[in-house]
């Protein structure tokens, strides 16, 4: 399953986002892909693709909490500086990435990067609450 997250990114406040930050997960037995998009305002987008079917999209909004709390998870994070997951592909695990700024870090399974711990554990709660139900 994929799941991207394209958020206006933090400025270091902790409150503010000023670029898109996207996080993905994708792969499964089911080969799904989600997508979940965000503004600077909070507004955004989710989106889940399935084989060929048509992609559902779905509008969501952000609380002004949770674009502080994925600001603030943003801002203790260097991208640049983690290295991607060079594990073995597991098959029908899940693949993930985040992206900010130029920069992007992908793993799988349980090998997320200690380093994004927080980013990742909120940008995954905020995919589970706005996007739609599992089929």
């Amino acid at each position: 399953m994929l799941v991207a997250l394209a958020l206006g990114a933090c400025g270091g406040d902790g409150g503010s986002f000023d670029g898109p930050l996207s996080y993905v997960r994708g792969g499964g037995q089911t080969g799904e892909a989600r997508e979940l998009t965000v503004r600077p305002d909070g507004t955004g987008t989710f989106v889940v693709e399935r084989g060929l079917a048509q992609p559902r999209k779905l509008a969501i909004r952000l609380t002004a909490g949770e674009r502080d709390r994925l600001a603030k998870a943003l801002s203790s994070v260097d991208l640049g500086g983690i290295e991607d997951d060079e594990s073995e592909p597991i098959p029908d695990a899940f693949g993930y990435g985040i992206s900010y700024g130029g920069e992007e870090v992908q793993w799988q399974a349980d090998h997320r990067p200690e380093q994004l711990d927080a980013l990742g554990g909120e940008l995954s709660r905020l995919a589970q609450k706005y996007g739609p139900s599992e089929p």
